[in-house]
């Protein structure tokens, strides 16, 4: 029998299954965003987003680590919900700080080069889940990401109920 991670048979059906039903979490998570994304300030709400996130996936892999499918299940559902669910925050923050004339380029590029380094990522991750175990293995990447979410609360500014071309137009004169 195929082993994953120290999983097979049945178990590991279970937990590819469960891994899938957390999905759900991330459609859930959009829908329950939509009512806040423009009345507060999405660089906190980033943090907050990222903070849940590593939290939800540190609690998955512990869940992994002691076989616990119940534990596995609420910590995926937790990192799609709000990490997952609220990438439209990070999405939206990208736009709003591209100046109109450069906005969907400069959108364009910084998509693809954050799908890249998803793509590469996998090839990072899945050596450190077996070299720090499942919840260093699921975590410790994301500390840079906590780390730009706090950068980005100094360095960018606060885009809600603002136009954009009041925010970033000022570059293109």
């Amino acid at each position: 029998a195929k082993v994953v991670l120290g999983y097979s048979g049945a178990l590991l059906s279970q937990i590819v299954f469960l891994f899938g039903l957390a999905g759900i979490g991330a459609f859930l998570g959009s829908i329950i965003l939509r009512p806040f994304i423009d009345k507060y300030d999405r660089r906190k709400m980033t943090i907050i987003s990222v903070i849940i996130y590593t939290l939800g996936t540190g609690i998955m892999g512990y869940g992994g680590a002691i076989r616990s499918s119940t534990l596995f299940f609420i910590g995926a559902f937790l990192a799609e919900l709000i990490g997952v669910g609220w990438y439209q925050l990070y999405y939206q923050m990208c736009i709003d700080n591209f100046p109109t004339a450069a906005r969907a380029t400069g959108y364009s590029i910084a998509d693809g080069v954050g799908h890249a380094g998803g793509a590469v990522g996998l090839l990072v991750i899945l050596p450190l889940i077996y070299a720090l175990g499942n919840v260093g293995g699921w975590t410790i990447p994301w500390i840079p990401a906590i780390i730009m979410a706090i950068l980005v609360l100094f360095l960018t500014p606060n885009t809600v109920g603002k136009r954009l071309e009041e925010i970033n137009e000022a570059t293109d004169q």
